[in-house]
């Protein structure tokens, strides 16, 4: 039995290691994505497939990507754009759905601050 219980403890410590080493690999992987996500974000306005005028385009990186004023550069904002990038799958975090809600809603204001 203990020699039984010995080979069980064994193969446990192989798979943590090897779990282990998965999850760092994994780690290592998602944080170089992010990174470059990060700053693709910041020339994305220069690319070709943007849709949006780069000189109405400010970065603002987070919570959201991009704000558009869509006219600004003629002289009359006519609508204002949210924009988040994303690749592949990636997900709306939180509170960047808080952010589509409200502004889905309508809850989105103009104050003037003095």
């Amino acid at each position: 039995i203990q020699n039984n219980l010995k080979e069980q403890l064994k193969d446990s410590e192989e798979e943590l290691k090897k779990r282990k080493k998965l999850a760092t690999e994994k780690a290592f992987i998602t944080t170089k994505s992010v990174n470059i996500g990060k700053n693709l974000e910041k020339v994305l306005p220069t690319m070709k497939d943007f849709k949006w005028e780069l000189p109405d385009s400010r970065f603002l990186g987070d919570p959201i990507d991009l704000i558009t004023f869509n006219g600004l550069s003629l002289g009359k904002t006519d609508s204002i754009s949210f924009i988040e990038v994303k690749s592949g799958k990636a997900p709306l975090n939180k509170r960047q759905k808080s952010i589509r809600d409200a502004i889905k809603d309508k809850k989105v204001s103009y104050k003037v601050f003095k």
